[in-house]
């Protein structure tokens, strides 16, 4: 039998919803999912699919995925505490009667399943409590803080460890405003283009060429 090593099935986009909607909202779904997935109750899995994960999904094709996952590593017995990784998203670790995986889910703001990963489990790096380094604003000019401090009204990502010190930050022009015109392009957009500086010494490693821009109101996987 070939070997299940990971299913991508949707990555939806990011909502704000995530500020206000703790991470309980996720075990309800899941929870529910798990007892179906267990009882080979194929239609009952997707009984909180959103329509696009439907049409990706359909039952047959969720049957013979399923049925390979129980094959190889039996019924899911348990699964830890939510661990929110980004706005509407979170990560699972599943203990099943032969294995650890890590399950990745992504809710709506009503909370329907738009997306669904099944990996290898990686266990978690804890987060520091405080950055160890000395770090500067990394750009010049007039900026907006969007999602930013020490609480969950004013962070979205107060609630995820690893995001939990992050900013949300938006370029402005002299009116103010995040873009010039109603056009909807990148190049309307204040930030597009201006210059980054990086915030500490340090030694590149690694550079990364040919990711395209994003189009306003999407975003990448």
């Amino acid at each position: 039998m070939k070997k299940i090593t990971w299913l991508l099935i949707l990555i939806c986009v990011i909502s704000p919803a995530f500020a206000e909607q703790p991470a309980e909202r996720f075990e309800k779904v899941v929870n529910k999912m798990v007892t179906a997935i267990n009882e080979r109750d194929y239609a009952g899995i997707g009984n909180d699919f959103d329509r696009t994960m439907e049409e990706f999904l359909p039952l047959e094709k969720r049957k013979e995925f399923f049925e390979s996952v129980l094959a190889q590593y039996g019924q899911i017995r348990k699964l830890d505490e939510p661990r929110l990784t980004q706005p509407d998203q979170t990560v699972f670790v599943a203990h099943f009667e032969k294995g650890v995986l890590d399950m990745k889910v992504w809710l709506s703001d009503d909370n329907k399943i738009t997306g669904l990963l099944l990996l290898p489990h990686t266990p978690q790096i804890p987060a520091l409590d405080r950055n160890k380094t000395n770090l500067s604003v990394p750009f010049r000019g007039r900026w907006l803080v969007v999602w930013g401090g020490d609480t969950r009204e004013l962070n979205q990502h107060h609630e995820v460890p690893n995001q939990r010190f992050a900013f949300d930050i938006l370029g402005v022009g002299p009116d103010g405003k995040t873009r010039r015109g109603e056009d909807n392009t990148n190049e309307d957009y204040y930030a597009f283009g201006r210059e980054i500086l990086a915030p500490a010494d340090g030694n590149v490693t690694d550079v990364i060429t040919g990711v395209r821009d994003n189009v306003p109101g999407s975003m990448n996987p």
